[in-house]
């Protein structure tokens, strides 16, 4: 085990190295350890949050990929979508949710080294392609509306799509899985084993402050192309499509109803909805990553608090909560799911005219009978 021992005040050279890829363990023979322990009421609520949460995340994704898989009239481009999302809820439940709940049962890192690396990685890469999906969602709706007729977007291009996002998210979030390990902290009065992200650091000053510049890059990289732009992306187009919608007028200068705006709207109402909770659940944990980047451990000697902890906690949560939040989205503004999820089981059921959403482009009769067809695929 590879072994560094922390300089004492005013010995750091600017400019020299701190850790690099292969230290495991850190000495602090003249400090003791300044990370709290959670009183039983806080450890018991943690503890109660997060079994909630993953029972729920389990039961409602498990039902979203049952229902897409187990129902024919369910297998369109915007349902494909959703049930990568929900793919992504059952990931983030059995492995994100269950190690945290793990590693809350304990003071210390109770699993190995991989475990680390495995947490981090999926973590990271399920908040990238999160976001991948939605926009993939809002790009899609937003051509519903300005190509109704015209739109490429074939289900072989979905599936290519989905694929190549979860290929590009677990390429973005490779560097996770190399830079966090299982870290041993010996204290003067105890050792605490720890899962931290150990990138290559330098000495900013004599009083120990550091800095990494490669991971100054790799975090801007991430908020800003894989968060901030697809997050302007989705508000653009669901903007205006929004505006298309509410102006009634498609291609050819037909006019919608107002049933048929209605209807339509419903279904940017729950793609929106769901875009506008996985951004702010995930806004919290982006912020803080930059807040960390410049203010938040960049010092060797820095101590833990209960109030960082305890923040650590609730934007860790929030990220994982998403997963709960989609599936209850969906089966409350969703009503064709609903028919959907009993077809899927066999119930009998007479489905009625309101629960059958239709959107039809006023044109000849061959046309509207084609644009009905083609939207009710789609909306299902």
């Amino acid at each position: 085990m590879d072994t560094i021992a922390l300089p004492t005040s005013n010995s750091c050279v600017p400019g020299d190295k701190v850790f690099g890829f292969f230290k495991s363990q850190v000495l602090q023979p003249n400090s003791t350890s300044p990370f709290p322990l959670d009183s039983i009421a806080d450890f018991s609520l943690k503890l109660l949050l997060y079994a909630l949460a993953m029972l729920s995340a389990l039961v409602g994704n498990a039902l979203l990929v049952f229902t897409h898989f187990c129902t024919n009239g369910a297998r369109s481009v915007g349902s494909s979508f959703i049930a990568s999302l929900a793919l992504y809820g059952l990931l983030m439940a059995t492995i994100c949710m269950s190690i945290a709940f793990g590693e809350e049962m304990f003071k210390k890192w109770p699993f190995g080294d991989g475990v680390c690396k495995l947490k981090h990685f999926t973590q990271a890469t399920l908040g990238m392609v999160g976001m991948l999906m939605h926009t993939g969602v809002a790009l899609n709706n937003f051509l519903k509306v300005y190509r109704p007729f015209n739109s490429f977007w074939t289900s072989t291009i979905t599936a290519n799509i989905i694929v190549i996002s979860w290929l590009a998210a677990m390429t973005s979030a490779s560097p996770q899985f190399f830079v966090h390990r299982r870290v041993a902290v010996v204290y003067k009065d105890q050792n605490e084993i720890l899962c931290r992200a150990v990138w290559p650091e330098f000495y900013k000053d004599a009083d120990c402050n550091t800095w990494s510049p490669i991971e100054t890059i790799y975090t801007y990289l991430v908020v800003v192309v894989i968060y901030l732009i697809p997050s302007a992306a989705i508000s653009i187009c669901y903007i205006l499509a929004h505006k298309k919608i509410m102006s009634r007028t498609f291609p050819g200068g037909k006019l919608l109803s107002e049933e048929q705006m209605q209807t339509t709207m419903k279904v940017y109402r729950l793609y929106c909805t769901l875009a506008v909770v996985y951004i702010i659940c995930w806004m919290p944990f982006q912020l803080s990553s930059l807040w960390t980047l410049h203010y938040g451990k960049r010092n060797v000697r820095t101590e833990a608090t209960t109030k960082s902890k305890v923040f650590e906690f609730l934007v860790t949560y929030l990220t994982h909560i998403n997963s709960v939040l989609n599936p209850i989205l969906i089966f409350t503004l969703n009503k064709q799911f609903k028919v959907n999820f009993r077809k899927s089981l066999d119930f009998p059921l007479v489905v009625r005219q309101e629960d059958t959403v239709t959107f039809v482009i006023p044109s000849d009769s061959e046309v509207q009978v084609r644009s009905e067809v083609q939207v009710r695929s789609e909306v299902q």
